[in-house]
């Protein structure tokens, strides 16, 4: 998680995020345990302390920051201003050389290099706001350290005026430097990216910047700004167009659009220095060291680069040890509802040893050989298996032998997910809804979970096939989660989970039996299922399509009983109805007795359970 709350330190957490990436990889793609050798070397496992700072090296040099922004984000621009977006980069292609053409195709999707604003320094009437922008007032001034112009005649500054006619200065290392850039910036009421010219030089050095406005009175916030750019001149500016090119590029830059975070990597003049950490303090930092793997795993390709892209070539080779067996136990996992070695998330020597290593090795080298890393494939070849289609009944023999099912004597039984537990009973009700992508939504939840103290914030419960769609579209907060899934064992999202731990509570059964979600479910699918004037055929129908099988008659017996029960109590109480059905405008006392059945029925072992 970002923390950008005044005092905090944004390297600090620019550092933990990198860390979290550090471990998590390892854990997801070599299920290996690298967290402890952040602080030492690892006492079992062949993995030495400066390691883990190697591998750090590939994560550190990537330009997302601990700030609201969220930058560096990609945009999504719509098909009108993308057609400016092409007439740009044509012209930069037409005019210029393969560089440039990159250069301008990245700073026209995520905006990147630029220094932000909370990397300046020595502040004097201006000042870092924790908002990602710096506020100047008159005669403010403030130091970018070890910049590099990238020997460009134009500065481009992303900011928010509130004056006319604020003076700013951009001078070489400090106020008496030489100046390089002298303009005026006037009153802008948004964010607004513009260009201002500035001399040229080609080396890395101090940039001071200050602004004057005699105007307005000395305390007053005249400029935030929240960056500034060195991008190297755009080709062609002797050809005929080159202005209004360089107006519609100005213009793409401005766009209002759609974006999401990513990541994207330092030129090599803003790399950074990444340090080992003595005892994996981040106030203590020693020997620098270069990005580089374990030596004990397979060596990494010279010729691939030393970075994230060089370093995910390297997980996905072929003589890597760890990828392949790691995906198929995490597939087994999921299938089995228990790993081939149990711990997926370490299959180092201090795990559990695999219970059938040879079956292992086998689907990690058909995994990448044969099916060139399908998980589609691989799942193809377990569910086909006979092994997985057997039965999961057992009997107290078997149970007592391999009470874990080690020795794969039955088929698996294991309960669902939590996003799988309620997209089943939509499905079932009929209810769920097929659309595809799009933002979050926000169905049904009980009254008063989701209540923000810093602003006004409210969770606006989703209308129409919006309040249906899957589990994986549902908006989540971390400091206040989806509370089925949270009672279901999904994480909040504060850190990353490798693996959930299923358990078995009765908060469960309040779930299934009085959220808004399953209430509303059992209600279509008793609504979908009742036949007039023959409860035993209503009840086989909505236990078959629930379960997929059919209902025995001691089992029918005791919903019929649960029916006739609530029959009479609906009957005697109209009350009771409207109370229960409160989105029916009159519900009957049979369908209200029918929705307690179907509801009874979406909490039976047979219908949460995958067996």
């Amino acid at each position: 998680m970002n923390n950008d709350e005044g005092g905090t330190d944004d390297e600090e957490y620019r550092v933990a995020t990198v860390i979290d990436r550090v471990n998590t990889t390892f854990e997801v793609w070599q299920s290996t345990a690298m967290g402890c050798v952040q602080c030492h070397s690892h006492p079992y496992d062949p993995f030495k302390h400066e390691e883990y700072y190697k591998l750090m090296a590939f994560f550190n040099n990537t330009r997302d920051e601990d700030t609201p922004s969220e930058s560096p984000v990609l945009k999504f621009y719509t098909p009108e201003q993308q057609k400016g977006v092409d007439k740009v980069l044509d012209w930069v292609a037409k005019h210029g050389n393969e560089k440039q053409h990159t250069t301008y195709k990245n700073f026209l999707q995520f905006t990147e290099p630029v220094y932000k604003s909370h990397f300046f320094k020595e502040f004097k009437s201006s000042v870092y706001d924790d908002h990602a922008s710096v506020v100047f007032w008159d005669d403010g001034n403030l130091i970018i350290e070890n910049a590099y112009t990238n020997n460009a005649s134009l500065v481009y500054l992303n900011y928010r005026s509130h004056y006319d006619g604020t003076k700013m200065t951009i001078r070489e290392k400090d106020s008496n430097g030489p100046i390089l850039g002298e303009f005026v910036i006037n009153k802008a009421k948004k964010n607004t990216t513009s260009q201002f010219p500035i001399r040229k030089i080609d080396k890395k050095t101090d940039i001071y910047i200050e602004t004057q406005n005699n105007a307005i009175a000395k305390e007053v916030n005249i400029l935030n700004l929240y960056w500034i750019g060195f991008l190297e001149d755009m080709p062609g500016k002797e050809q005929p167009g080159w202005a209004n090119i360089n107006s519609t590029f100005i213009e793409a830059l401005n766009a209002d659009t759609p974006t999401v975070p990513i990541l994207s990597e330092n030129p090599d003049y803003m790399k950074r220095t990444t340090q080992v950490f003595d005892r994996g303090s981040f106030m203590v930092k020693t020997d620098t060291v270069q990005p580089a793997t374990p030596e004990s795993l397979n060596e990494c390709n010279p010729d691939w680069p030393k970075d994230r892209l060089g370093f995910s070539k390297w997980i996905v080779d072929k003589k890597n040890p760890l990828t392949a067996r790691t995906l198929v136990n995490r597939v087994w996992h999921q299938i089995f509802g228990r790993g081939l070695v149990s711990t997926i998330e370490d299959i180092g020597s201090q795990s559990e040893p695999p219970t059938h290593p040879a079956l292992l090795d086998w689907l990690a080298l058909r995994f990448m050989n044969e099916y060139n890393w399908s998980v589609k494939s691989l799942i193809k070849e377990i569910v086909m298996s006979g092994t997985y289609r057997q039965s999961s009944e057992s009997s107290p023999e078997m149970y007592q032998i391999d009470p874990d099912n080690e020795l794969y004597a039955r088929g698996p039984r294991i309960r669902l997910g939590a996003e799988q537990i309620r997209d089943q009973a939509l499905a079932v009700s009929g209810l769920l809804s097929n659309k595809m992508y799009g933002p979050g939504v926000m169905p049904p939840q009980p009254e008063g979970v989701w209540e923000t103290v810093y602003n006004g914030a409210k969770w606006m419960e989703s209308k129409g096939e919006d309040r249906y769609r899957r589990g994986v579209y549902t908006y989540l907060k971390r400091t206040s989660p989806y509370p089925s899934f949270l009672t279901f064992d999904a994480g909040s999202r504060e850190v990353c989970m490798i693996r959930r731990t299923p358990t078995n509570t009765p908060l469960q059964a309040l779930v299934t039996l009085n959220d808004p979600v399953y209430l509303e479910a059992s209600y279509q699918l008793a609504k979908n299922t009742m036949i007039p004037k023959d409860v035993d055929a209503s009840i086989a129908v909505a236990y078959k399509r629930a379960t997929l099988s059919e209902i025995e008659p001691t089992s029918l017996q005791t919903l019929k009983d649960l029916y006739e029960t609530s029959l009479n109590e609906f009957s005697n109480n109209p009350e009771a109805a409207e109370l229960f059905l409160h989105f029916d405008k009159n519900p009957t006392p049979q369908l209200s007795a029918m929705t307690v059945v179907t509801n009874a029925i979406m909490n039976l072992d047979e219908f949460l359970t995958k067996a």
